[in-house]
């Protein structure tokens, strides 16, 4: 019986093999096939990637010359020349001042690159493709994109691709609606895991171009008044990193508006201090709180907001028990100047029981060594 079984099975596989042949050589040959294309068209990706890499190094000393010039001798010819135009652009833009990216915009425009990169993006049908266009656009600055950053925020249910493209819109902001559009984006994004710290930058470059006037209507108007507080905390750090002092009556009504949020107290303070604005009232009124990290704050910043007369008021920081306020203010001691026997003297008529304090002494002599000044 099993060998019945046996010449059975030899003779099926016997009378098959040309077709097990058959199908054996074709799943090679297309295997083979499949190879071949696959590698021919990775060389072609590879070589076009290298063609554009080639072409934006080209475009680098022209859009230089340009910015030097303003004499345009750019030429572009086809989809290469300006996916390269397009990465030169971007790779200016990231060693520009904030404050002179007009430029490249407007050349940006003048060649087309953001209207041409819109268009394929557009007939694309392709989701990668369509990520490509949009990442050359995202960096061009060009007002034209703005209704399409729009509508992308709208459109994506894809959270990166949400936050990419609320970015790409702050940059074009032009009125208070879209800072408030922007703001009912990011808290909507703050409550899916959005870092404060994003929400800082994307509000810092709405902040770059915008009209004061727009800005002030949009502090002032009820979608920002309604936004809970680590929006405007954001909002208020965001005028500070723009390093604009004509922003500081604008901090200081907010200040009036919120100043019993102490979060938001250090917040203003760093702000004022990055915008260099001087503003003592602040420092005297919080320099004594009972918040160990408005104390370094104060601390950090006290003598630039307020001048060295600040010392009169805030002598105890040497003495204090927290390592970083009396690391902060011997720091700016040094900063502004004011060296081992003025401190001395300062804490002798205003706290002689403390001169011999170990906190005290142990600071003084780390930043002032003995012997360093008589």
């Amino acid at each position: 019986m099993p060998e019945n079984i046996l010449h059975s099975w030899l003779m099926f596989l016997t009378d098959q093999l040309p077709l097990v042949w058959d199908v054996t050589v074709a799943f090679f040959l297309s295997a083979v096939v499949l190879l071949i294309v696959l590698s021919v068209s990775q060389y072609s990706i590879e070589r076009r990637r290298f063609s554009v890499v080639l072409r934006k190094e080209r475009y680098l000393p022209q859009i230089s010359r340009y910015l030097e010039t303003g004499q345009n001798d750019i030429t572009v010819n086809g989809r290469l020349d300006y996916y390269a135009l397009a990465d030169a652009l971007t790779e200016t833009n990231s060693f520009l001042p904030i404050a002179e990216r007009s430029k490249t915009r407007e050349l940006a425009m003048a060649m087309d690159v953001d209207t041409y990169l819109l268009r394929r993006h557009e007939t694309s049908w392709s989701e990668v493709k369509k990520k490509f266009f949009f990442t050359k656009m995202l960096f061009l600055y060009s007002p034209r994109l703005k209704s399409f950053f729009k509508k992308m925020i709208a459109k994506h249910t894809d959270f990166e691709m949400m936050v990419y493209s609320v970015y790409g819109f702050a940059k074009l902001a032009e009125t208070d609606e879209d800072l408030d559009h922007i703001t009912e984006v990011l808290q909507g994004a703050y409550s899916r895991g959005i870092s404060l710290k994003f929400s800082e930058f994307v509000y810092m470059q709405a902040f770059v171009d915008i009209a004061y006037r727009e800005l002030e209507a949009f502090l002032n108007g009820a979608p920002f008044r309604d936004a809970p507080m680590v929006m405007v905390r954001s909002v208020v750090a965001a005028l500070g990193d723009t390093k604009k002092r004509e922003y500081a009556p604008l901090l200081k009504s907010l200040f009036e508006r919120y100043r019993e949020d102490e979060q938001f107290v250090v917040t203003y303070i760093r702000s004022l201090h990055k915008i260099g604005a001087m503003e003592c009232d602040v420092i005297r009124a919080y320099y004594d709180s009972p918040n160990t990290v408005t104390r370094i704050v104060c601390a950090r910043t006290g003598l630039d907001l307020c001048g060295r007369s600040a010392l009169t008021f805030m002598y105890g920081y040497f003495f204090d028990e927290n390592y970083y306020v009396r690391r902060n203010i011997f720091e700016m001691c040094k900063k502004h100047g004011i060296g081992r026997v003025e401190i001395l003297d300062i804490v002798t008529r205003n706290a002689a029981g403390k001169i011999v304090d170990p906190f005290f002494l142990d600071s003084l002599n780390a930043f002032y060594p003995l012997g360093a000044e008589r």
